[in-house]
């Protein structure tokens, strides 16, 4: 949910500005509207609550993107587990080698259409798998693999 860092205050009829909740109560415990406007009395105070509201707000955002990446991450892992099994015994070819990706994602979304929510192999969401599938390609097709002689 995002949060209601700053709103629109009427501090006089006709007469808006946008505050944060801190420079509301300035305004409603110091300002004095005989003798000065709204948004003069907030210019005067220069309290930099507009930034703080603003940096807030970004921490917010950063925290809502690392926690999104956290969990994209996990179920990933999933996928990448049972893979590495099978590349290990030698059921499949290293990911950025293996042609067999596009195919894979149309099994894994067919899989998915038909009801599966778990993949039996590695607890994974068909469409996890397929997220991965799509993701070797274009890592692939943006040259974004590990040269053959350095991988172990």
């Amino acid at each position: 949910m995002k949060p209601n860092l700053t709103y629109t205050y009427e501090v006089a009829p006709g007469e808006y500005v946008t505050v944060t909740l801190e420079q509301q109560k300035l305004l409603d415990t110091e300002w004095n509207p005989t003798r000065e406007s709204a948004q003069a009395f907030l210019n005067r105070h220069d309290t930099g609550l507009l930034d703080k509201a603003a940096e807030d707000a970004q921490d917010i955002w950063l925290r809502e993107r690392e926690d999104v990446l956290e969990r994209f991450v996990a179920e990933l892992r999933k996928a990448t587990g049972d893979g590495s099994k099978k590349r290990q015994s030698g059921l499949k070819p290293a990911w950025y080698n293996d042609n067999s990706h596009e195919g894979a994602i149309f099994s894994h979304l067919t899989k998915w259409k038909r009801g599966e929510k778990v993949d039996p192999d590695s607890g994974a969401h068909p469409l996890v798998h397929a997220a991965w599938r799509m993701m070797a390609i274009a890592c692939r097709e943006s040259g974004n693999y590990p040269n053959p002689n350095e991988v172990r």
